[in-house]
């Protein structure tokens, strides 16, 4: 049994409205989970006996009572409403690198990748244009605007290089002796 308390493995990731945070200790119970405007902890065990610990300064404030926490994993996941819809900078309103907060790059969306979607209408950039059904790459100009015919390939026997030409037998070396 452990006496000391640790601090949790915590991932991060943001949308415009959330911000996602992964308590990444498993199986990790928790005994107080305090979210109000910037101020996030958190408090917790394992079955072990161990105990964790968080505090964090958000950048923004949040709304705490609003936090949503998903089922059916074995570590925390929270979804916290942001007040206002904006992209973070960072997590926290300082700028002290914490070494138990890594980012979630399963979660991250960037800014930009969602204003992109908006102007396609949608997430496939790729919907609607037929590259593999049917397409006949001679009809499109070849490399550079060349024209290229795959017919046009010279035959194998045709090839001038020396690659063909038969390999001279092997000499036979007498032994010397060395007396």
């Amino acid at each position: 049994m452990s006496t000391a308390t640790k601090t949790p493995l915590i991932l991060w990731a943001q949308h415009k409205t959330n911000v996602l945070l992964t308590i990444d200790i498993d199986e990790l119970k928790l005994s107080k989970l305090d979210i109000s405007g910037t101020d996030f902890h958190i408090l917790g065990s394992t079955p072990d006996g161990t105990s964790y610990e968080a505090s964090l300064p958000l950048f923004a404030a949040v709304k705490g009572s609003e936090v949503r926490q998903l089922k059916g994993t074995r570590h925390i996941e929270l979804v916290i409403p942001k007040e206002a819809e904006e992209w973070w900078p960072r997590l926290c309103s300082d700028n002290v690198k914490r070494h138990f907060v890594k980012v979630d790059f399963n979660k991250w969306v960037d800014e930009d990748e969602i204003e992109e979607e908006l102007n396609l209408g949608n997430s496939d950039m790729f919907q609607g244009m037929d590259f593999m059904n049917g397409a006949n790459f001679g009809d499109m100009g070849g490399m550079g605007g060349m024209n290229f015919d795959p017919n046009s390939l010279p035959d194998d026997d045709e090839d001038e290089s020396d690659e063909n030409d038969e390999i001279p037998d092997l000499e036979e070396v007498k032994e010397q002796s060395t007396a």
